[in-house]
């Protein structure tokens, strides 16, 4: 019966199991779908149906009887029988799940521990002894465990899993702060402990500072909504101005490849999809993550206002560039202590993590695709990928300092046009791929891929020049509407295209 239960339900039985242990410990015999509801946030109705998934273990008019309810729960979890494990990693997450006695008193035993470091090898955590990384194949051959727990940095956190797939574990624990691929008999949970850091922050943050505002306009809820309402700032979209880089349509259209090229072929943002165990549920982390945006954006937006009316109010000189004006207000202290220590924590929470994540992501492309280290041994690969690492690290900081040299727009709208340059052929290949049964020469690829955003560059300072019209990020749009007809100048059109099958679909 469990094979037909949604994941949604599935997710809940730990919360059940909880609060049902902490109501026998409170010495409840007895509970009605109506309060453990209302313990839990859920309706009765949908108490009874998830509980109904896997059985009838109450009686109407009595409620279910704990201790039961919690048993039939707790075998359905597997917490009625032992679960063996691993942890790979022993630095301090390792450490703090192999020394958190609940876990063990739940039936999870730790059987060993496996590291990189010389000075953690050989050096038990409690009673958990902790072995090289080299000896976890033959340890594994003898001790299968149930579970395998990953705590390790991100830049060893695929290989080692690709490792304890190889060695027959097809259960993963990750606390590795990234996503990771995975062969589709394997489960893995994925546990960000620095995404919810991070998220916490920002939202604590923006609270304060709306807060902090507010307080300092001397506006309640219904002052502040018609503040912002009545701001020429509140304007979003443009209907009458096509120069207007906020014209309706050109943000709608261009908005629409912006987000195809940025979440849907980007390395950093794919690959966080492939992780999913199923298209359904790449479908739903794609539709959260955009819908997620929608309300934090406008509070931002909304800010911005709030900040505008206190600028003004106080007489402060407010800096050229846009995405300076609330730096500037939390670092002088403008709006309290807690503000500047929460916007700092979030800021270089969120900047650490973006730029590992786009490191990581970098360097597996260039390894993989360009310098092909597949082939090689595993010391010699990892040499190499660490020297590939650092030099594209070095890069960054290059590019860092070239950008704030010479860049004088705001960091968004500077983001968004040269994305509209460097995604406009990522598009364009990915529109000649889907649509054309065509197969390109591979020799013209490159060339075709960089001619066409100078080619993109250059139109935009004639028509400037000439008309006075400069192109926004609609540029997006034509840059990969180059790449898609220089691909189809100078490819092969295929014979038995209809034939053909993706590999991928046909899986």
């Amino acid at each position: 019966m469990a094979g037909h239960v949604s994941d949604a339900v599935i997710r809940r039985l730990p919360g059940y199991y909880r609060h049902l242990r902490e109501l026998e410990s409170a010495g409840v015999e007895q509970i009605s779908s109506q309060e453990l509801g209302e313990r839990m946030h859920l309706t009765p109705s949908q108490i009874r149906q998830d509980i109904n998934c896997f059985g009838g273990f109450g009686r109407q008019g009595y409620g279910y009887k704990v201790s039961d309810l919690k048993m039939h729960i707790g075998e359905i979890l597997g917490l009625d029988r032992e679960h063996t494990e691993i942890i790979v990693g022993a630095g301090n997450i390792g450490c703090a799940i192999a020394k958190y006695p609940t876990f063990q008193r739940e039936g999870f035993r730790p059987l060993a521990m496996f590291d990189n470091d010389p000075e953690k090898i050989g050096v038990p955590v409690g009673d958990i002894p902790v072995y090289s990384m080299e000896e976890m194949p033959n340890f594994l051959k003898e001790n299968m465990p149930d579970i395998a727990v990953l705590a390790l940095p991100r830049r060893v956190a695929q290989e080692a899993l690709d490792k304890l797939y190889a060695c027959g574990i097809r259960a993963v624990w990750n606390f590795a702060p990234t996503d990771l691929t995975h062969p589709d008999d394997m489960l893995v949970v994925n546990v960000h402990l620095t995404d919810s850091l991070q998220t916490l922050c920002l939202l604590l943050a923006l609270g304060l500072i709306l807060y902090e505002v507010s307080g300092q306009l001397d506006l309640d809820f219904p002052g502040l909504v018609h503040a912002i309402r009545e701001n020429e700032h509140s304007r979003i979209f443009v209907f009458d101005d096509w120069h207007s880089k906020q014209n309706f349509f050109k943000q709608f259209f261009s908005g629409i490849f912006i987000t195809i090229v940025m979440t849907g072929l980007d390395q950093d943002m794919m690959q966080k999809n492939l992780s999913c165990k199923n298209l359904r549920e790449a479908q739903k982390n794609m539709y959260c993550y955009g819908i997620s945006f929608v309300p934090v954006n406008f509070l931002f937006l909304s800010l911005g206002i709030l900040l505008l009316l206190f600028a003004s109010q106080l007489n402060i000189p407010l800096p050229a560039a846009g995405d300076e004006i609330l730096p500037l207000f939390a670092a002088e202290g403008h709006l309290g202590f807690a503000v500047l220590i929460f916007f700092t924590i979030g800021i270089i929470a969120a900047a650490f993590s973006s730029a590992d994540s786009a490191l990581t992501a970098l360097t597996t492309s260039f390894c993989i695709d360009i310098a092909g280290i597949s082939h090689l041994s595993g010391k010699e690969a990892e040499r190499r990928r660490k020297l590939v690492h650092f030099c594209i690290s070095v890069l960054f900081i290059g590019f860092i300092l070239l950008f704030k040299a010479v860049n004088n727009k705001s960091v968004i709208d500077a983001i968004y046009t040269i994305a509209s340059y460097t995604y406009g052929p990522l598009l364009g290949l990915f529109a000649f791929g889907l649509f054309t049964p065509m197969r390109p020469r591979d020799r013209f690829v490159p060339y075709i891929a960089i001619a066409s955003p100078l080619l993109c560059c250059a139109i935009d300072r004639l028509v400037f020049t000439s008309t006075g019209y400069q192109f926004g990020y609609e540029m997006l749009m034509f840059n990969g509407f180059l790449t898609f007809m220089g691909l189809t100048c100078l490819s092969i059109k295929t014979k038995n295209y209809g034939n053909t099958q993706c590999r991928i679909c046909s899986k």
